[in-house]
């Protein structure tokens, strides 16, 4: 197996177990602690998409100023989660038999 291969086989399982922490951490109850898991689950995931698969370990500048875009959506999106949250709305009991008279 050529270095190039390989290096492409492990990204690939690294890409794969981060996927599976994603999974796990969206199943898992919303709070801070695993929105901060997401991003950065998230954020190792493009940095290894750009510099493996994109071929940007080759370009240093562009491989960061790349992530450092990616990263600071990902940081902007997890603010406004973290600043807006969705509101949990009650439950209504559907009650026909008070509105029918």
């Amino acid at each position: 197996m050529s270095v190039t291969t390989s290096r492409l086989t492990r990204a690939f399982i690294l890409l794969i177990t981060l996927s599976l922490v994603l999974a796990v951490a969206a199943d898992a109850h919303a709070s801070a602690f695993w929105l901060v898991v997401v991003v950065l689950a998230a954020a190792l995931k493009t940095r290894i998409v750009l510099a493996r698969y994109l071929g940007l370990d080759a370009a240093p500048a562009a491989l960061t100023g790349f992530f450092a875009v990616t990263f600071l959506v990902l940081a902007l999106v997890a603010g406004s989660i973290l600043v807006f949250p969705t509101p949990q709305q009650p439950l209504r009991a559907e009650n026909h038999s008070s509105s029918q008279h």
